[in-house]
Order: structure tokens, then sequence, then C-alpha cells
């Protein structure tokens, strides 16, 4: 049985970052760390800024709920919706 694996780029090798929450830009860079968070659906990478997530070492619940919010929006994009 083969294997496809599908090419994606790495995030935060110093691309355009958009926060799909409220648009926010940022460059990337690899060597300073910028809280900022990326998914990869179906071969997309979305990002969100720091302002939509908590801080690393934050409460479980608090990630689940931007985690949520997050996901949704990325998912009504796949689908077309704005």
């Amino acid at each position: 049985m083969a294997t496809h694996f599908q090419s994606v780029r790495l995030p935060f090798l110093g691309e355009t970052m958009v926060c799909l929450l409220c648009h926010k830009t940022q460059t990337s860079d690899p060597s300073v760390e910028s809280q900022w968070r990326a998914i990869q659906v179906s071969g997309k990478t979305f990002y969100a800024c720091p302002a939509h997530f908590p801080p690393d070492g934050a409460r479980v619940k608090a990630f689940e709920k931007a985690y949520y919010k997050f996901l949704r929006r990325a998912l009504a994009v796949l689908r077309g919706e704005n």
C-alpha cells in the first residue's frame, strides 16, 4: 500500500503571517519566539496572533476555547464562507 504525503511548507520560516481572526500581519523569524500559532488543514496554513491565544503555560481550558474558535473559523474559510 502506497502512502502519499502532501508537500506542506513548514510555518515560521520567514513568511508573512496573517491572523485568521483579526488580520494582523507579521513576518515570522525562526530565531524569535513570537507566540503566534499555526495549524495546517487540507494543505493550507492558518495563523493566529498572540491576542487570540493564551501564552504558553496557560490553563488547558483557555487553550481549548482559543483552538475551538480558531478551528471553526479555519473550517469556515475552507468551506468558502467568509
